[in-house]
């Protein structure tokens, strides 16, 4: 009877863990959702900032995803082991996307006035190449 409660509970915590990180995935993709309608009006400083808390909130879901004791426990039994790591890849795919438009950002940054919205001035032409390519 003392280990049925041991298992219950260890599974009850690892289900607590998961709904947390699809929580943590969730909050993530509507920062994302933001800063997509921020950087499509020019708002590169509203979507740099909405990138910043996304990744955040990743890291930390990636940090338990990876690090919760009770979820490799559970792990060994095969279909929650395959759950398990696809929510692993998934969380490390989200962190890779929103890491990534962050660098995206960084290039662009030569391109943000100083009201924080992209200016892309065009001098016969052109767009200021130099400014860009040195990130």
């Amino acid at each position: 009877m003392g280990h049925r409660r041991v298992v219950v509970a260890l599974v009850g915590l690892a289900a607590y863990r998961l709904v947390g990180v699809v929580d943590d995935l969730r909050q993530a993709r509507e920062l994302v959702d933001d800063a997509s309608v921020a950087l499509a009006d020019s708002r590169i400083a509203e979507a740099r900032s909405s990138l910043g808390q996304a990744e955040q909130i990743l890291i930390a879901a990636n940090a338990t995803i990876h690090t919760s004791p009770e979820l490799d426990l559970v792990g060994v039994v095969p279909i929650i082991n395959q759950n398990l790591q696809a929510v692993r890849r998934t969380v490390g795919t989200a962190l890779q996307l929103v890491s990534g438009g962050d660098r995206l950002l960084d290039v662009a940054s030569p391109l943000q006035g100083a009201d924080g919205r992209l200016e892309v001035p065009l001098r016969a032409g052109a767009i200021p190449v130099d400014a860009v390519t040195e990130h």
